[in-house]
Formats: structure tokens, C-alpha cells, sequence
């Protein structure tokens, strides 16, 4: 696969200028924009989603310093072998998380992607962003952009699609804040 950095630039400085769009992660088509509370609220509108948060993606668990403070070994060495790649994790959530982003939980999701337009994106984006897969609730995720329903397309601020998703499929969820960690979503040797 082939992409232009300058397309990918182009993509981050709408995001670091509060745009919400549709871009491909390393899993499904996914909503992308600052961790705002514009942003969450004209998520949760679009999605039909309310009060529930929105995970996060990074380039790296550094650039989210405070929100998810990580003190267990066991916890690092997981998450050294899962990441960067397609799997969320529930993390505890630091004190420095905004309510809005929390929704009162004790866990924030993240994922660190592996696959290198969107990890690139990610490392030009000048503030935690929020993702989630294209679709309104209880419904299946977008699988290919021209048929995204035009009623999500035309509330976002951009679709990039000068890259496809990586696999199509969403992400393994595991929940890092019990002991043992306990698979939410997907098959994961923990």
C-alpha cells in the first residue's frame, strides 16, 4: 500500500484544528478528532451514542502521561506485547482525565495501532484523540466508505480515504484495570 505523507499531514492538520472526520485505522473505518467535549458531544450525536466513552488512540501510551498511569509490571510487560497493534485496552484512569472522556468510569480505553499511516497520523496529531468504528448503535460497522450512510458522512468534517482499513475486523478489547485482565471482546492470549 502506498500513501502520500503529505495527504497524511494534510489529514492532521484538520484534526489539530478541531475537525471531526472518518479515516481507515488498523481495524475498521473509524471516526477521528481531538478528545474535545465538542468533539464528544458531536460524536455521541452522530453515533446516537450517550454517555458512554469513546476510546482513544496514540501513537504512544507517553503522549496520554497522566491519564493512564501505569505502575504494575505485569501491566507493562502486556501491554509491551500487544502494542502497537489492533487491541484495546480498559486502562485505569489517571485524575488528569476530563470527566467528558471518563463519563464517569474508572477506565479509559486505548489503543496504540501498528499500522503506519494511521500510527503516523497519530504522531502529528497535537492532542489525545478519540475513535470508535462508523456506525449508529446496535447497527454493524461501516466495512466499505461509499456506502456509509450519507446522513454520518455529511456530519463530519472530512473522510480520508487515501488508505483502507488494515483488517476489517474491530479490535480485541481487554480489560487491564482486575486482576487477572479479563478479555472483553475478541480472542487474546492473556
Amino acid at each position: 500500500m502506498i500513501f502520500k505523507p503529505q495527504d497524511i499531514r494534510d489529514i492532521a492538520d484538520k484534526i489539530n484544528n478541531g475537525q471531526l472526520g472518518i479515516v481507515a485505522t488498523d481495524t475498521l473505518w473509524g471516526f477521528i478528532g481531538l478528545a474535545t467535549e465538542e468533539n464528544f458531544e458531536r460524536l455521541s450525536t452522530i453515533k446516537n451514542k450517550k454517555n458512554t466513552p469513546f476510546l482513544m488512540l496514540t501513537s504512544s501510551l507517553d503522549r496520554l502521561k497522566g491519564w493512564c498511569p501505569t505502575t504494575s509490571r505485569v501491566l507493562d510487560a502486556f501491554m509491551d506485547k500487544v502494542w502497537p497493534g489492533p487491541t484495546t485496552l480498559l486502562l485505569p484512569a489517571g485524575s488528569q482525565v476530563p470527566g467528558y472522556i471518563s463519563q464517569g468510569r474508572d477506565t479509559i480505553g486505548v489503543r496504540v495501532p501498528s499500522y503506519i499511516p494511521i500510527w503516523f497520523l497519530l504522531t502529528l496529531v497535537e492532542g489525545p484523540v478519540f475513535s470508535t468504528s462508523v456506525n449508529l448503535v446496535g447497527e454493524q460497522p461501516v466495512q466499505d466508505i461509499k456506502e456509509c450512510p450519507q446522513d454520518i458522512v455529511t456530519q463530519v468534517d472530512f473522510v480520508c480515504t487515501v488508505f483502507p482499513p488494515l483488517s476489517g475486523t474491530a479490535s480485541a478489547i481487554v480489560d487491564c484495570s482486575v486482576t487477572p485482565f479479563k478479555v472483553i471482546r475478541g480472542q487474546i492470549d492473556l
